[in-house]
């Protein structure tokens, strides 16, 4: 069961298990930072904790050594991008525990440069849409009803420079239709 913690309240460490005190932290900082961070971060530490679990080690607070072991796991199997982001989320949850010098430690450092000195730090850019492509992606759609779902999702991201969340996150009320 998920504890509730007052915003900003310090979560003890010892008090309960490691998920229950991975959802006090999330609960600790709810409002305080965007929707789509307490979901990454939810999502973040649903990750590292289960990976703990299986290994029985101690999630949080944790031994820079089972930080540097989670960070050398995932740097074999995710993206340079997706473990920094793993990192940010399990410091956050230490600096709520009053933890924060545990990511500061030469394990997790060495873990992190080990990751990027094998893999790179350097992100592939995703392409943007450009106007070419968007009309050969429009030619190429049907006359079905789908096909005409698709082609309006495609011009309202492209016209309005949505990205794939802002998308998915329209309503019809969001939308003005304009004769001209």
């Amino acid at each position: 069961m998920l504890k509730k913690t007052p915003p900003g309240a310090r979560v003890e460490a010892d008090e309960c298990g490691a998920a229950d005190r991975i959802g006090s932290c999330l609960e600790a900082t709810k409002g305080a930072v965007s929707d789509n961070t307490e979901r990454a971060r939810r999502a973040d530490l649903g990750i590292y904790v289960a990976w703990c679990e299986e290994r029985a080690l101690q999630a949080l607070p944790a031994k820079p050594a089972t930080i540097a072991e989670f960070i050398d796991a995932m740097a074999a199997v995710r993206a340079p991008a997706t473990v920094r982001r793993y990192v940010a989320s399990i410091a956050a949850a230490h600096r709520t525990v009053g933890h924060d010098r545990t990511m500061k430690r030469t394990a997790v450092r060495l873990a992190l440069r080990r990751m990027h000195r094998t893999k790179g730090r350097r992100q592939v850019q995703a392409h943007g849409l450009t106007w070419p492509l968007r009309q050969r992606l429009l030619a190429a759609t049907g006359d079905e009803p789908i096909d005409a779902r698709n082609r309006a999702l495609l011009a309202v991201a492209y016209d309005g420079m949505l990205r794939r969340s802002e998308l998915s996150a329209l309503q019809v009320d969001d939308l003005a239709v304009e004769m001209g």
